[in-house]
């Protein structure tokens, strides 16, 4: 049965590397920084489902680690992901922007703060997600209980 340091590496791996592609686009430096914070954001989601349902006793699965959960994200996530992450890098370039033509140094300098922030947010939250669907599929394939269809006993 894979433990927290296996979920935690799992995750990671698959959170940055992900958040990598996703920012393919995206210049150097931004390209780094979320594929970083898509390798912390990983780690907490490979660790996620355990901390919402602690491994008590060997049937303490409940919906979030469940295969209905994982097909209702994992939807979720197909349908609304690309759409959102397209405005949100369209307003984040328009940030961008708006931060290169600044004048005032502290506005300068409080607006790439912010830009540097949101690209953090963007890889996080996409390790985030990989990292927990990670988890249930490491639980659905390498622990003899597998993955309960809603609950344990169900």
């Amino acid at each position: 049965m894979p433990r927290g340091p296996v979920h935690a590496f799992a995750g990671g791996a698959a959170g940055a590397v992900v958040a990598n592609r996703l920012a393919k686009n995206e210049a150097p430096l931004f390209q780094l920084l979320e594929t970083v914070a898509g390798l912390v954001g990983g780690v907490h989601g490979g660790l996620a489902p355990d901390k919402l349902e602690p491994a008590d006793t060997p049937s303490h699965r409940g919906p979030f680690h469940s295969v209905v959960g994982a097909v209702i994200s994992g939807v979720a996530v197909r349908r609304w992901a690309p759409e959102f992450l397209e405005q949100y890098r369209h307003d984040l370039t328009a940030l961008r922007e708006d931060a290169e033509a600044e004048t005032n140094p502290l506005w300068r300098l409080l607006k790439w703060i912010l830009v540097l922030c949101l690209h953090a947010m963007v890889g996080y939250g996409t390790g985030f997600a990989v990292g927990y669907a990670s988890h249930l599929a490491l639980d659905g394939v390498l622990t003899p209980s597998s993955l309960p269809l809603l609950t344990s006993g169900f």
